[in-house]
């Protein structure tokens, strides 16, 4: 029997973190309303924009490598939705101008973009039995077939538009599931030994730079494959799949606000105190009570801190799920009320005609004209490797009118990426200072 195709895949590559950790996330938001939980948000718009401006480019490469196609043709154009801007231009050259270096470089025999697969080429193996293979896969950024020194070797490379969360590579599913599907439609014609997965990602600060890669051998991907992704697709398959709500599940769930398992950790988290009481005029309310700070033990502050994130993450999620019914004319309370939001006045219309009725009504360009900024230190730096001045006359530059100020720490989870910073020996000599103070006897 054929396996039909479904109209969505149920384990798309970028869901994967959400299915691994909470398997019964997936028939959870399939049955709530698709209006509750297919919502798109102007970063994602943007992503979907940048992706689009990327696609146009490397296509046209793709018939003609001597296309002078770049992404900045597309500035002032509407794609997707979206207006071009400098920001979203500025990323995907990155993306393009990575990818042509590899190809001139002798990297790359050839590639593909936006290219659709999934775990078609396996329906009839045993491997995928109870499990649809077009529910797993996706739209692949970049595919190519290594040359020269990466001979035998298949390149995958997803683009990451967004700045708010930085992904990491390694062992990183979406990544890998890409590289099976890739894997499994290239190995036909071409003799693959290696798979390099990677991540462009230009508008987050990573230590290793925007476009970072991590190579896996067929064996390593495929046992990968079979232990990990399979094993973990068949939980969520399962009657009644377990719900594990956590700060990396719940993070790109759009169905927290409803969620039962989400609410009581969340509560358990917060050290929550519910109770019902009586008003004056006779209504049963329930009181929430949190625990003083000064009374709790560091299991408890441990606890809060872990689980921080999640806990707004979640009250946001309720508050937009909220703000929506409202808007859509179904206030969940009479508590709450939709107000307008508070805007300042902008241009409209054309800017040079802006300027013809200025200069009409002799308004000097200086009256209505900022003066010209500075550009960052890092936007100065790309001009000047851009005009080709020599490294060290960049760095004498810099020694001299360029400093890294000290902002300060962070207090995160060890799970987070950054090197851990000690205690400086003013703050140690501080502590001690008091402690001996206040261990003196009193005169």
């Amino acid at each position: 029997m054929k396996i039909a195709e479904p109209e969505h895949r149920r384990f798309s590559p970028s869901s994967l973190h959400r299915v691994f950790e909470c398997p019964a996330s997936v028939k959870f938001i399939e049955s709530l309303p698709s209006a509750e939980y297919d919502k798109g948000s102007i970063f994602a718009q943007r992503g979907t924009c940048a992706h689009a401006v990327a696609e146009k480019v490397l296509k046209s490469k793709m018939e003609d490598w001597k296309s002078c196609a770049t992404p900045d043709d597309y500035i002032g154009s509407t794609i997707e939705g979206i207006l071009v801007d400098d920001d979203i231009v500025k990323g995907v050259n990155v993306y393009i101008n990575h990818i042509v270096e590899r190809f001139e470089d002798g990297d790359i025999k050839y590639f593909t973009v936006e290219k659709q697969l999934d775990l078609s080429p396996l329906a009839k193996s045993k491997l995928l039995k109870g499990i649809n293979p077009y529910d797993i896969g996706g739209t692949m950024d970049f595919i190519a077939v290594g040359a020269g020194l990466y001979e035998g070797t298949l390149i995958v490379n997803d683009y990451k538009n967004g700045s708010g969360v930085v992904v990491e590579v390694a062992d990183n599913p979406q990544l890998l599931t890409y590289a099976v599907c890739a894997y499994l439609e290239y190995r036909q014609r071409e003799d693959i030994d290696t798979v390099e997965v990677g991540i462009t990602q230009p508008n987050a600060y990573h230590e290793h730079g925007a476009i970072r890669y991590e190579s896996y051998s067929v064996k390593e991907l495929m046992e990968w494959f079979e232990n990990t992704l399979l094993v973990n697709i068949r939980k969520a398959l399962e009657p009644t799949p377990q719900f594990n709500p956590s700060e990396g599940a719940c993070h790109w769930c759009n169905g927290k606000h409803k969620c039962k398992a989400a609410y009581d950790h969340v509560c358990d988290s917060a050290l929550a105190e519910f109770s019902d009481q009586l008003t004056g005029e006779g209504d049963m309310v329930t009181k929430v009570t949190f625990p003083d700070i000064n009374t709790l033990k560091p299991e408890d502050i441990e606890r809060l801190l872990i689980n921080a994130d999640l806990i707004g993450e979640y009250v946001k999620s309720v508050k937009e799920y909220a703000h929506a019914k409202a808007e859509a004319g179904e206030p969940i309370t009479d508590q709450f009320k939709l107000v307008k939001k508070r805007s300042l006045r902008k241009y409209k219309g054309n800017e040079a005609s802006l300027r013809k009725m200025l200069k009409r009504l002799h308004i000097a360009n200086v009256d209505y004209l900022t003066q010209p900024t500075m550009k960052s230190p890092a936007q100065l730096e790309k001009v000047m490797k851009g005009k080709k001045i020599p490294l060290d006359a960049i760095q004498k530059f810099q020694e001299v009118f360029v400093e890294q100020p000290d902002n300060g720490n962070n207090y995160v989870h060890v799970s987070k990426p950054g090197k851990e910073v000690q205690p400086s020996i003013e703050a140690d000599f501080a502590n001690l200072m008091e402690d001996t103070l206040e261990q003196r006897p009193k005169l």
